[in-house]
């Protein structure tokens, strides 16, 4: 098709530049082909060993983007473990690790752990009680782990349809006189 064409164009004209290559890379998986960008990030680390940090950081938004999180936690701690990282690189690293956790606490959340996601979450509410993302994160969390069982639904839906009675009187006590 003729956006492959044109990557394929621009790959082999940009082959020499690290930023246009990473870009190109991007666009692969953006139409869907994620192997010609993975195949162009292995090239330029390559190319670049051993890779920069700011390679290795557009290499681990790359995995992020497609949602690798095995590779992603790797190459977080491959960054991770470099000494020296810019203040720019520190902020940039916190993000990828914020991101990545926000989707393992969502994928928790979706098998019906919510109260792993929220230990997932933890650490990075306590660094950024404010952090609007995760906050949102941790509300799904919350939802999640108020959502009725489907026994509760089921027997709405009975009370619903038909007669119930219900014991609460662990709620409250009753004198019933007359």
């Amino acid at each position: 098709d003729e956006s492959q064409k044109a990557l394929f164009e621009a790959e082999t004209i940009g082959s020499s530049e690290e930023d246009l290559s990473i870009e190109i890379a991007f666009e692969w998986a953006g139409i869907g082909d994620i192997e010609n960008g993975r195949a162009l990030f292995d090239k330029l680390k390559k190319a670049h060993e051993p890779p920069s940090v700011a390679l290795r950081l557009r290499h681990a938004a790359f995995l992020d983007m497609l949602g690798f999180d095995r590779e992603l936690r790797d190459e977080l701690d491959a960054i991770g473990g470099i000494k020296n990282l810019s203040p720019q690189e520190m902020v940039a690293l916190a993000e990828l690790r914020e991101s990545a956790a926000i989707r393992m606490a969502d994928k928790q959340i979706l098998s019906g752990d919510a109260a792993l996601a929220h230990q997932t979450l933890a650490p990075f509410l306590k660094a950024e009680p404010g952090r609007v993302r995760l906050l949102l994160a941790d509300a799904r969390a919350y939802r999640a782990a108020r959502q009725w069982s489907p026994a509760v639904g089921a027997e709405h839906l009975a009370t619903r349809e038909r007669v119930a009675l219900f014991d609460i009187t662990p709620f409250a006590k009753f004198d019933v006189t007359g």
